[in-house]
This record gives structure tokens, sequence and C-alpha cells, in this order.
């Protein structure tokens, strides 16, 4: 027996996933094999690309490749996306602690380099910079509890 949910994007498309007991998602012509490894994450399709995925009421995130997808329930077997990726943005993706702080204002860094790691729910998070810049500012410490959506950095081009 599969399983099928509903998810919404931002322009109210409808897009239908259906997960089959062999652990195998089929979105409209395109199926991926989905497996969960031992530390928690989920390793997607042939190449392995792990995502974590964190709950919390009617929300839900998907931390796939230092970017995370906010989903909201609406109803049972119904989910609506709720927002994209946090592209160009270094915010908290979720409640989370700040474990290590990898930079400095001042510091280059390229894209895709790690700035920041949180910690959330037993998983390491890293917040990876979403293009080439300066760090201007760090508006977090190590040790501190962030909330959703807090900014934790700034970069310039």
């Amino acid at each position: 027996m599969a399983d099928t949910i509903v998810l919404r994007d931002q322009q109210g498309q409808e897009h239908r996933a259906t997960v089959d007991p062999q652990g195998v998602v089929h979105v409209g012509d395109v199926d991926v094999k989905i497996e969960t490894a031992p530390d928690g994450s989920v390793r997607i399709g042939a190449e392995g690309t792990r995502a974590w995925t964190a709950a919390s009421s009617d929300l839900r995130w998907v931390f796939v490749n230092g970017e995370v997808y906010t989903f909201e329930v609406d109803e049972p077997a119904r989910v609506r996306r709720r927002g994209t990726a946090h592209h160009g943005s270094l915010t908290a993706p979720m409640p989370a602690t700040v474990r290590k702080i990898a930079v400095a204002a001042g510091d280059a860094v390229h894209r895709g380099d790690v700035l920041i790691v949180l910690e959330a729910m037993k998983m390491e998070l890293p917040v990876r910079a979403p293009s080439d810049g300066v760090v201007s500012r760090i508006n977090c410490r190590e040790g501190e509890m962030v909330q959703a959506g807090q900014e934790l950095a700034e970069i310039t081009p």
C-alpha cells in the first residue's frame, strides 16, 4: 500500500508525492529511492544525498545541502509548501543551539563554505554561505539558543 501526500508550491500548483513500500518516492515522472541512515538522516537518490527532517506541531523542516525547506501540515495527507529555501539568507531554519562559528567578521567566504553549525533535535545543521562575499557581521554566539528566522550572520558581496 502506497501513501500519498499533496504538496503545494508558492504558485499554488499541487504536486502529488507517493511513497511505496520499497521506499521509493514518486513525484510526477520522477522516482527517487529513499533510505533511513543509522544517524537518523535520510539518503536520497542514487547519489546518496543526505537530508534531515524535524517536526514541531504542524511544521516540518527538511534540511538538504545547506538549505532548509519548510512545510506546514494543513490536514492529514495534505501538506502545503510554506516557504522556499533560505537562499541568500543566513537565518536559523528552526529553533537550535549555535554549536560552532567557523568565521569572523571580515573573513572572505565562498559559496558553500560552512559558516555556522547549529544543533537541533540531535542533528548538526551546517549553515553555508549562499554566495561568495565577505562576512560583515556575526549576530550570534556559540552556545546561544536561536529561534527560527533569527538572523545569524550577514555577508556582503
